[in-house]
C-alpha cells in the first residue's frame, strides 16, 4: 500500500542525505587549492614587512605597478605644485597606464589563481 510508496518530503530528504553524503566525501578528499587555504592562516602572524615581501615575491608585477603608479601620481602632484601644468598632465597619463596596467596584471594573476591552481607542495 501506501506506506510504501515515499512522499515527495521523503525523497526531498533522500536527496538531502545523499548531497550531504556526498560532501562529506568531498570534504576528505585533498586538492593543491586547499593547501593555499590551510596556508593562509599561517598568515595571519605575519608583521607588514613579511606580508609585503611575500606578496612581492609571489607577484612582483603588481608590486611595481602600484609603485609606479604611487610615482607618477607624486610626481605629477609635485609638477602642478611647481605650476607645470604639460608635466602634470603628462605624468597623469601615465599614472593612468600605470594603473590599468596594475589592474590589468591583477585580474590576469586572479584567473590564473582560480582557473590553474598551484601544483601541491611536496610534503
Amino acid at each position: 500500500g501506501e506506506g510504501a510508496q515515499s512522499s515527495p518530503r521523503t525523497r526531498c530528504l533522500r536527496v538531502r542525505d545523499d548531497t550531504a553524503a556526498m560532501k562529506k566525501s568531498w570534504e576528505d578528499e585533498t586538492y593543491p587549492w586547499d593547501q593555499d587555504i590551510v596556508a593562509m592562516e599561517d598568515y595571519s602572524q605575519e608583521t607588514f614587512g613579511q606580508r609585503m615581501r611575500r606578496k612581492f615575491k609571489e607577484n612582483p608585477f603588481i608590486m611595481i605597478g602600484c609603485f609606479a603608479t604611487v610615482g607618477a601620481f607624486v610626481g605629477g602632484l609635485n609638477a602642478f605644485r611647481k605650476g607645470d601644468k604639460r608635466m602634470s598632465q603628462v605624468m597623469m597619463r601615465y599614472r593612468v597606464m600605470f594603473q590599468m596596467g596594475t589592474v590589468t596584471i591583477f585580474g590576469l594573476e586572479f584567473a590564473r589563481r582560480r582557473y590553474f591552481p598551484p601544483a601541491p607542495r611536496p610534503s
